[in-house]
């Protein structure tokens, strides 16, 4: 199944909704380097670490926002496609493998996937 407009609209808004803006946006929020209260990976707007669940809280609100239904884009999409990207700009599977910590290449191939559709330059 090809991405819909909405899943594509989706991908090039996603930032400005996981940054907490809300839906209408036009612009992308500006972003500020702020002193970060937490050594978290991933942190809110005050630099505090977020846990998985508000990570998740953000990207089911922005899937909403832009129309998608869980059943075509779902968070665990994500890692998939990291996979999947490094496989391809490395050219070889095994520096997927590496990245996604599987000890067996047959689990990476299970979360590589083939491209499908024209791969495109981002509007913005």
């Amino acid at each position: 199944m090809r991405p819909s407009g909405s899943l594509r609209h989706f991908l090039g808004s996603f930032a400005s909704i996981i940054a907490g803006s809300g839906p209408g946006q036009t612009t992308y929020p500006t972003v500020r380097i702020c002193a970060a209260t937490s050594d978290s990976l991933v942190v809110n707007e005050k630099g505090e670490g977020m846990t998985a669940d508000a990570l998740r809280f953000r990207f089911d609100r922005a899937r909403k926002v832009a129309g998608v239904e869980k059943g075509i884009f779902q968070f665990r999409d994500l890692r998939a496609k990291a996979g999947t990207d490094k496989a391809e700009s490395s050219g070889d599977i095994r520096a997927a493998q590496l990245q996604l910590g599987h000890t067996s290449v047959v689990m990476t191939e299970h979360y590589v996937r083939e491209r499908k559709g024209d791969k495109v330059e981002p509007t913005k």
